[in-house]
């Protein structure tokens, strides 16, 4: 990859490298919901950058060790994701707080239906 590259598409473009591993109901969604993250955040304030990239580069570091640990099966949810802890749910607002409840329905509707 070329190092001319802006951090965030270098990051973007490695998260969804590794979406490609993921279930085909998860990629979608995961690919959907990086795509708008980080086009909402490519006129952000500066002031709020560092953190954006510092929390999907942390994404980014555990999708790559749960997706590259063994044993992981391609195609299957098993070992994917983390609870988040209390402190962490404690410091989303309230449009953060639906989006993940959001998130949470669309990911649990998908892998009921392809079980």
């Amino acid at each position: 990859m070329s190092s001319t590259l802006q951090p965030s598409l270098q990051l973007y473009r490695s998260i969804r490298r590794l979406h490609k591993k993921l279930p085909p109901a998860l990629r979608a969604i995961g690919n959907g919901y990086v795509k708008d993250e980080f086009r909402r955040h490519s006129n952000a304030d500066p002031a709020f950058v560092p953190g954006f990239m510092q929390e999907w580069t942390r994404y980014r570091d555990m999708l790559q060790h749960q997706v590259s640990a063994s044993p992981f099966e391609p195609n299957t949810p098993r070992g994917l994701g983390r609870k988040l802890e209390e402190h962490e749910l404690n410091a989303l607002n309230d449009q953060q707080l639906g989006q993940l409840h959001a998130l949470r329905e669309a990911t649990r509707g998908e892998l009921t239906d392809s079980r």
